[in-house]
């Protein structure tokens, strides 16, 4: 359950909803097969996103750049992998980082295609808009934590009902 903060334009939103908001980070360990690997996912150009995807990839960068760090670009595989996840979530009215299938944010990454050295992911619920999931993650220790890493250089995002989840990760190859 996230706390709500008085100083923050969303704190009635936050008081009205049951929301569940949760942030992972995982670098690869010595002896991953994911370290032989030389290839990285290709980003989609912001051009082709959705609104909603346009608009949480802003959101993030502007808070990023308000901390002196670098925006993160988008991942068209880090997005398939938050979608795969999001829905999971909605369909099984679920909350977590643990999908109905036992699956964990570095496997759906890497099912995705994704080869990383670095991933982290963000789950919401309740979140009516895009800016309201952020705002959300930004009041968590976790989740900000995981927006404001500056290891990670690119993001996906998706959203199924009210489940919204951000991914971060940095390819094996380090080009992102």
């Amino acid at each position: 359950m996230i706390a709500p903060r008085t100083d923050t334009i969303l704190g009635s939103l936050l008081l009205a909803l049951a929301l569940s908001s949760c942030g992972t980070h995982v670098d690869a360990l010595p002896g991953n097969s994911q370290t032989t690997v030389k290839t990285a996912a290709i980003e989609a150009p912001a051009d082709n996103l959705s609104t909603s995807a346009q608009t949480l990839l802003t959101a993030v960068n502007t808070a990023r750049g308000a901390h002196g760090l670098h925006p993160v670009r988008w991942s068209a595989k880090l997005a398939a992998a938050a979608q795969r996840h999001a829905d999971d979530l909605h369909l099984h009215e679920l909350a977590g980082h643990t999908g109905s299938d036992g699956s964990t944010a570095p496997q759906r990454v890497s099912d995705a295609g994704y080869i990383w050295q670095s991933t982290s992911e963000n789950v919401a619920s309740g979140a009516a808009h895009p800016q309201a999931a952020v705002t959300l993650w930004l009041n968590e220790a976790g989740p900000r934590a995981n927006i404001l890493s500056a290891i990670d250089t690119q993001m996906g995002a998706a959203q199924s009902g009210s489940v919204w989840v951000l991914l971060f990760a940095k390819p094996l190859d380090g080009d992102g």
